[in-house]
């Protein structure tokens, strides 16, 4: 008989997150300086973060979804990766060239559209596929990876900051996301709106769970109200280093 491990989900900040999956430590969009004038990370959790301290210890994976400073800080990535000397890091390019250049060792994936990459490290598997921050025109495109990384029976789904406008639910679906029996999916909280919602997380996803992500730098802001209305079900996060353990 199978066993699944346990697995627990902490809020680091804004779109990132520790999640442990048994033995298994994963951070994706968690080390990040912001923007000036903004939301940063609480200097206190920063230390840990920085010094591999706990739960930051350990570390497996080290994932960026794109190069915003909301989401991704290459100086930081570097600490973080110099006190956790068997973790990898995984980007897209930009990133992972970023990571690259401050003297540490890095995947870079490829962020192209129509990007899809496969990857089975330690018996983990992660595939990452190219979803559009923005829309496909403009000149200064930032390429965004969403993540889906399977951890024995566990699938967590990280979009990054996926457009909606362009990334839908028949996109997904041409990916074969429902297919994947995605535990958690991250998605952004402003993506938990509008007419396109249902199917988007229905249609497109199927997720057992979801978080809302992107506490930060968006407008409108994170409603909890809002959400805890119309998705009860929804895993909310009031602080960074709260927890949620998959039941």
């Amino acid at each position: 008989m199978s066993h699944s491990p346990k697995t627990q989900v902490t809020f680091v900040g804004n779109a990132g997150f520790l999640i442990i999956i048994g033995d298994t430590k994963i951070l994706i969009d968690a080390l990040f300086e912001g923007f000036i004038g903004g939301y940063a990370l609480p200097a206190a959790e920063l230390d840990l973060l920085l010094n591999g301290k706990p739960p930051f210890d350990n570390i497996n994976f080290v994932l960026a979804t794109h190069k915003h400073g909301d989401h991704f800080t290459a100086e930081l990535v570097g600490q973080c990766l110099a006190h956790n000397p068997s973790a990898l890091f995984i980007a897209e390019e930009i990133a992972a060239s970023q990571v690259v250049a401050a003297g540490h060792p890095a995947i870079a994936l490829p962020s192209q559209p129509n990007a899809h990459t496969h990857l089975v490290v330690n018996g983990i598997k992660i595939e990452a596929m190219y979803f559009a921050h923005g829309d496909e025109s403009f000149p200064n495109l930032v390429p965004n990876l969403g993540y889906i990384v399977t951890v024995g029976e566990r699938k967590f789904f990280h979009t990054g900051d996926a457009d909606l406008d362009i990334v839908t639910a028949s996109t997904l679906r041409r990916l074969g996301v429902p297919e994947r029996q995605i535990d958690i999916a991250f998605v952004g909280h402003y993506l938990l709106s509008g007419t396109r919602l249902p199917s988007f997380i229905t249609k497109g996803i199927r997720p057992e769970y979801i978080v809302p992500m992107h506490y930060a730098y968006t407008d409108p802001p994170f409603n909890y109200e809002w959400i805890a209305e119309h998705f009860p079900e929804a895993i909310l996060f009031r602080a960074e280093m709260d927890s949620w353990t998959m039941p």
